[in-house]
């Protein structure tokens, strides 16, 4: 179990996964809401005490869809001010638009 921090409440949403766990277990991602709008991506992994935060919107769903790679040392979501989905390193750095689509939308 995971108890978020009171600045941070999860959010959800039937459109997609807001959250992700590694396969191995060692590292959670998952979006917290931010107030009054907006959504952030944390990695969590089991040997910190604190997450560290990956990406940030300030529109919802800016951001969505945290996968992380089977390794745990790569996020890869869904941007849409890049139009596309973003990868990550999960440890910090820039992140690198890897796949373009046409538009992210929930219609």
């Amino acid at each position: 179990m995971i108890t978020l921090p009171q600045r941070e409440s999860t959010t959800s949403s039937g459109l997609f996964d807001t959250f992700d766990v590694a396969n191995d277990g060692t590292a959670i991602a998952y979006m917290a809401a931010k107030s009054p709008i907006g959504v952030d991506i944390f990695v969590r992994s089991q040997d910190q005490v604190a997450p560290v935060n990956i990406a940030t919107s300030d529109n919802f769903p800016g951001i969505g869809m945290p996968t992380l790679s089977p390794d745990g040392k790569w996020l890869a979501y869904g941007d849409s001010s890049q139009v596309g989905l973003v990868k990550r390193p999960v440890l910090g750095g820039p992140g690198t638009t890897y796949a373009k689509t046409s538009r992210l939308s929930s219609e």
